[in-house]
């Protein structure tokens, strides 16, 4: 799929050097990589307890989802 990727945008992109279209495309991905690993680093983090029953417990009702 990548190398598809990258001859897709460098005929996409013609007046442009290859070379800029690459290092573009390996820049993006570099980025949306730290990016998607500080988002699941914080999606796997347990809550802590006060968080917790603030966002899990409904007032309604007097219910709370452990």
């Amino acid at each position: 799929m990548y190398p598809t990727l990258l001859e897709f945008s460098v005929e996409a992109t013609y007046p442009n050097d290859e070379s800029v279209v690459v290092a573009f495309l390996i820049i993006y991905s570099s980025v949306q990589g730290v990016f998607l690993l500080y988002a699941d680093d914080f999606l796997a983090r347990e809550p802590t307890d006060a968080k917790f029953e603030k966002a899990f417990s409904s007032p309604f009702l007097r219910i709370r989802y452990y």
